[in-house]
């Protein structure tokens, strides 16, 4: 018999031919697609149409209220620029010497003799209804200063809510000025303690005499030269006990 041997592999046995169907290494057969599914999967995803209807409303937060500290601020800038604006006016209608700033408090310094029309002016043209305080300082002890004493005026403006303050400086030899009390009825008895305490002299005034030591005091006790204790004033004064009445002489 002429048959052929069979072919033998490497290790003796006989090789077998791999089938051209076979499974790809894994063992997992991929399942064929059709045509039309695979035209699909080959076009990318069609877009989502977004909505043309106008936006509504964003929610925002409302910014919080001012506090209380915040509105008192604003309140004082709003009040520093107006009581500097009714000063420069003052200077500009009364004439006066100049015009002083500190700590946001505006000062007119004005000539004695112009005392009387420029606190007009103040009252009738820039609207300081009120005489708040009248007083004076004894600058003996102090330099910088022309004249040894000054009178001070402390105008309010109640309409306005500013205040202005007012200087004239008194010469030592004759501490006088023009009285404001047919301006305020207040200066009444504000010179007044003025002239006891300090020796200031209003000229036109009703009624020039002290209002709070004896009428035979022989001082000032607010001037700079009048000693702590006094000179001796009180110890002729009359001393009553508690609940005694003073013994008419």
């Amino acid at each position: 018999m002429t048959d052929e041997p069979k072919a033998r592999g490497a290790e003796g046995g006989p090789m077998e031919k791999k089938s051209e169907s076979s499974a790809p290494t894994g063992g997992v057969t991929p399942s064929p697609q059709s045509a039309p599914a695979a035209q699909a999967a080959a076009q990318p995803a069609a877009a989502t149409p977004q909505s043309t209807s106008p936006p509504g409303p964003q929610s925002t937060t409302p910014p919080a209220p001012p506090s209380p500290a915040e509105l008192r601020s604003e309140a004082r800038k709003r009040r520093v620029v107006r009581e500097q604006e009714l000063a420069q006016k003052l200077v500009e209608k009364a004439g006066a010497q100049g015009r002083a700033s500190f700590r946001d408090q505006e000062t007119v310094t004005i000539d004695r003799e112009k005392a009387f029309e420029t606190l007009r002016i103040a009252k009738e043209s820039l609207g300081f209804d009120m005489l708040a305080d009248v007083t004076a300082v004894d600058y003996s002890k102090l330099e910088g200063h022309p004249e040894r004493f000054a009178v001070i005026w402390n105008l309010l403006s109640l309409s306005q809510e500013c205040r202005l303050r007012v200087k004239a400086y008194l010469p030592e030899d004759d501490p006088t000025v023009a009285t404001a009390s047919s301006l305020w009825a207040a200066a009444d008895w504000g010179e007044r303690e003025v002239y006891d305490m300090f020796g200031i002299e209003f000229k036109g005034h009703p009624n020039m005499k002290r209002i709070l030591m004896p009428d035979d005091y022989g001082s000032f006790p607010l001037r700079k030269d009048y000693p702590l204790r006094g000179r001796g004033e009180r110890d002729n004064f009359t001393v009553l006990k508690r609940g005694q009445k003073e013994l008419e002489s």
